[in-house]
């Protein structure tokens, strides 16, 4: 049902943290 589903959400989530630690920095 949901196969592509936890990397696709993981995706985001990864690009999310990755600009939030971009601007922390």
């Amino acid at each position: 049902m949901a196969s592509g589903l936890p990397s696709y959400i993981g995706l985001i989530l990864f690009s999310e943290n990755t600009e939030f630690a971009k601007n922390i920095i």
